[in-house]
């Protein structure tokens, strides 16, 4: 409302009265003459009441709307689909919270339960500009103390962002009134879903005294790329895709809390602010581990319960037969908690046919069970952005995990973010990542190809994030993976055991896995997302803190947990056929959850910062290790991976026996008669991803190196970086030797490869001829994984970080050097030729196999393009370049050590060339090439301008 000013300029019988309406685009005057002051008055009035008359009558805009009292009382027209919402004028300017979340998904696209701003948290208000109400994101990642110089500074420097200008529908009083699908029936999350209004509706409406819960029904086309590369037919009509959307506002609570500062030695989520009050000397950001407000009802005793416990509802959706195996997963936290002084300080409550609430309403904790046969769980929490408080969480499970034989997530999520990992040339964290998954990375090679000719195609855009999914909010300390693969790869893994079981005759053909092993697994699950609502962050270094014979010992896991950590991925624990078996999957949290959790919610007394240093200097003790998600792509420790037990080298070699034996007579230990072969294939493919995942925790030792994030005067401190030993990365070469590139490796019998069916259901979707070709390529899924041991080798970052490890060795020491990996690489792709002319026999047949002579053409290739320059023409080539390993940076000495290599092979070729040694066709052909070839590249490299 504008604002009028009057001046009186005369009394008595007339007075000359000049109002003066101001408004932000103009001002006007006039003069009334009037004959007394209650003429005066009502003038006023009557001139205040036009003023108001330029928005519509309050009641006419909301007839036929029934009113909803609470923090913003709200007008509901339901038969019309008409929302409006009164803001008062004290309500101006405050901070809002503002979680976002998915109430009903479409399936992948859209997960249904997922929050969308955890990584982000909204502070929102309204504020008043004319006409309108401006909706305001605030900033709150800067601050300074008020009334200092540097408070002004920030508010010179820094702005909130505003998000929408409503226009007022109507004004009564001090009060206006908007209408909510100005805001909420758009794209205010920023997700891709912007809904038809004509056919998107409210699908929830309610409002509090302290909170307002509303759904939207958005409906939207999902005619676009995302959609043709991510739509798992969940949507039987993608023009009329739907989303229900969930927003919540609340004011922001204040409390007794007290944010504590983080520490690097322990992983917590992080709230962070840059509070420009700090020391100059010091980085200005601040910032605060992520926690509840959990404080003893009785300070003073030495075990008490909290003042307000963490209180989980386990949701009416999630299986009764599951249900017990959620609430021991749940509660085992609290053995963390009463070791600091808690007693329940975790609740957990079912819910029940009369209670009625919302699952995304702030003011609940839920665990939910979804159905989207993705096999994912996630587990955000919202927090107060300024000081780092939990305000709530949500745990989201996916009952596809119990459905082990499928690998719907990996499509749909996996692929876009293992081809993300590679564009942006994080080889070590793709490998770490989807090593257990290449065979499946090369069935989608048609795919990827069309996608990536595509000038228009998703992943020629800058942006290369699903729908649904917030490019802030992926793997970054201050927020959660919008993708825990925690959920995924426990899938994988219960494929794995159910393959093992069934070829050591413990499971029928076709039989299903016993319950005590999927409800171990369901509690592994549940723990982890449960530490991630209490605000800890994935530890990949935790399984190395335990050895495998630790593992193995049920009477040391039922208290110490498989790993040092719940919070890292964690494979099936399967022993040998004739060993000693501990749990399956691990019975509880660890001794770094233990740490952590004393670190975030210790009742500290005295001075804070000193009793927190006291627990963090504990860093150093072998079972506390730790490293997390930032570290799987940067960090070349070897004991940093996912899905692995114990010291990675022993789990290796113990992985690749497990696997060559389970193989033997597999496809009639897990098809039962009368079924189809499809689970021979999936069985197979299942154990191949580990021999992949074998293949890889060994090659990580070459050129690997140990580091720590132990501050200097820690108790047994260790550097920050520490070569490997020598001899263990020889262990791990011979390995690689013995079990990937000899001659015995991948070699499978034909009947089990004839047995290898394709899914012969086509009906879902027209993609999955992609998906199952008919004949399944053995040869391009070992080849596969012999080149990933290639890449790694003979890739430029692993021969420069061992040239240079000899800068890094104590005296006396012999690391492993270039000539050595150069020289048994040779020895293990070249076995089959005589070293010498005369070790060749008369009567010897030198026959080379088709798998090995793939090999030999991709080890010349490497060798080559080192000698060179590899070729890049398209954009694929660009992509397989990054997958394999980029050559242009190899060192000068890997260069002329990459030659002699050449020559040393042709040596070994030619004497059989000249006497005609080879009477096997293929072979002889094959030599023929490969000595062409290696011709070829030394006269091209003649011609290069090298120095």
């Amino acid at each position: 409302m504008r604002a009028t000013r009057w001046t009186v300029v005369g009394l008595g019988v007339a007075l000359f009265v000049v109002p003066c309406v101001f408004s932000p685009a103009r001002c006007s005057a006039q003069t009334v003459v009037v004959k007394s002051a209650a003429d005066a008055a009502k003038m006023i009035a009557k001139t205040d009441d036009k003023e108001k008359k330029k928005f519509p009558d309050w009641d006419k805009v909301v007839e036929g709307a029934k009113r909803l009292e609470g923090l913003f009382p709200l007008y509901y027209n339901e038969k019309e689909q008409k929302l409006f919402m009164e803001i008062q004028q004290s309500q101006y300017d405050k901070e809002i919270i503002l979680p976002i979340a998915i109430a009903k998904g479409a399936g992948l696209s859209y997960l249904g339960g997922a929050t969308l701003n955890f990584g982000d948290q909204w502070l929102i208000s309204f504020q008043r500009a004319g006409d309108r109400i401006l909706v305001i994101r605030r900033n709150v990642r800067f601050r300074a103390e008020a009334g200092s110089p540097q408070a002004d500074a920030v508010k010179t420097s820094y702005t909130d962002s505003v998000l929408k200008a409503l226009p007022i529908k109507s004004e009564k009083g001090s009060s206006v009134l908007i209408d909510l699908a100005d805001l909420l029936m758009t794209d205010l999350p920023n997700i891709g879903v912007s809904p038809d209004p004509s056919r998107s509706t409210w699908a929830k409406v309610k409002v509090f005294p302290k909170n307002v819960e509303i759904e939207v029904s958005a409906v939207f086309s999902a005619n676009n790329y995302w959609w043709w590369w991510f739509d798992d037919d969940s949507i039987p009509d993608r023009r009329g895709a739907q989303v229900v959307i969930h927003y919540s506002m609340s004011m922001l609570p204040t409390s007794s809390y007290k944010p504590r500062l983080a520490d690097d030695r322990v992983g917590h989520f992080l709230s962070v602010v840059r509070d420009f009050s700090q020391d100059l000397n010091k980085t200005p950001k601040v910032r605060y581990a992520t926690r509840w407000n959990l404080e003893k009802a009785n300070p003073e005793a030495e075990k008490s319960p909290p003042k307000q416990p963490i209180i989980f509802w386990i949701e009416r959706s999630v299986p009764r037969e599951y249900r017990q195996y959620v609430r021991d997963g749940i509660l085992e936290w609290n053995k963390a908690f009463e070791k600091i002084g808690f007693l329940d300080a975790i609740q957990v409550r079912d819910q029940q046919s009369d209670d009625e609430f919302d699952p995304e309403d702030i003011r609940y904790n839920t665990f939910r069970w979804i159905t989207t046969s993705a096999g994912f769980a996630m587990g955000p929490s919202r927090t107060n952005p300024k000081t780092g408080e939990i305000l709530d969480a949500d745990i989201v499970f996916d009952e596809g995990m119990i459905r082990f034989w499928r690998e719907q997530y990996l499509r749909s999520v996996g692929i876009p973010e293992g081809v993300n990992a590679l564009l942006a040339g994080q080889r070590r964290g793709f490998f770490r990542t989807f090593a257990a998954d290449l065979p499946t990375f090369e069935a989608f090679r048609p795919m990827l190809d069309r996608a990536l000719a595509d000038p228009e195609g998703p992943f020629a855009q800058s942006h290369r994030h699903a729908p649904g999914t917030d490019e802030s909010a992926s793997c970054e300390p201050v927020g959660y993976c919008s993708q825990c693969q925690m959920g995924p790869g426990i899938q994988q893994q219960l494929a794995v055991l159910a393959s093992v079981l069934a070829a050591r005759g413990q499971l029928e053909p076709g039989g299903k896995i016993p319950e005590k092993f999927i409800a171990q697994a369901v509690k592994e699950v549940v723990m982890h997302e449960v530490g991630h609502t209490l605000g800890l962050r994935h530890n990949f270094k935790a399984s190395s803190a335990l050895t495998l014979d630790q593992v193995n010992d049920p009477g040391f896991t039922s208290k110490n947990g498989n790993s040092g950590s719940i919070m890292d991925y964690l494979p099936a624990n399967i022993s040998r056929k004739g060993e000693k078996q501990g749990d399956y999957f691990s019975p509880t949290i660890g001794p770094y959850d233990y740490w952590a959790i004393e670190y975030a919610y210790k009742p500290v007394k005295g001075d804070e910062k000193q009793e927190l240093a006291k627990i963090a200097t504990k860093a150093a003790e072998s079972n506390l290790t730790f490293a997390t998600d930032e570290d799987i792509w940067l960090n070349p420790d070897p004991r940093i991976n996912l899905y692995d037990l114990g010291d990675p080298l022993d789990f290796a070699k113990d992985r690749v026996k497990l696997v060559r034996a389970s193989l033997d007579d597999l496809q009639n230990r897990v098809v039962a008669k009368g079924e189809g072969w499809q689970r021979a294939r999936s069985a197979f493919g299942a154990l191949m991803g580990e021999m992949a995942r074998a293949t890889w925790l060994s090659l990580s030792y070459i050129s690997g190196e140990y580091t720590s994030r132990d501050h200097r005067g820690d108790a047994n401190s260790r550097p920050p970086v520490k070569p490997i030993d020598a001899a263990k990365q020889r262990e791990a070469l011979r390995l690689i030797q013995e079990e990937v590139l000899s001659d015995k490796a991948f070699q499978f019998k034909p009947e089990l490869l004839r047995s290898l069916a394709p899914d012969h259901w086509y009906d879902n979707s027209w993609r999955y001829y992609f998906y199952s070709p008919y004949h399944y390529p053995a040869l391009k899924y070992a080849m596969l994984i012999q080149r990933m041991a290639l890449s790694h080798l003979l890739n430029g970052e692993t021969l420069q970080t061992l040239q240079e490890a000899s800068l890094l060795a104590d005296p006396g020491q012999e690391p492993l050097s270039l000539d050595e990996v150069f020289q048994a690489l040779s020895d293990s792709v070249w076995s089959e030729l005589p070293k010498k002319p005369g070790d060749l026999k008369k009567d010897q047949k030198l026959v080379i196999s088709i798998l090995r002579r793939n090999l030999q053409r991709e080890h010349v290739k490497r060798l080559s393009e080192m000698v060179v320059g590899p070729r890049t023409n398209t954009l694929w080539d660009i992509i397989m370049l990054l997958f394999f390993g980029d050559d242009q940076s190899v060192p000068a000495d890997a260069r002329s050590l990459a030659r002699q290599q050449l020559r040393q092979i042709d040596a070994r070729i030619q004497p059989l060339l000249d006497q005609k040694a080879v009477t096997d066709p293929q072979t002889a052909a094959h030599l023929e090439e490969i000595h062409d070839q290696i011709d070829k590249v030394f006269k091209a490299s003649l011609q290069a301008n090298r120095l």
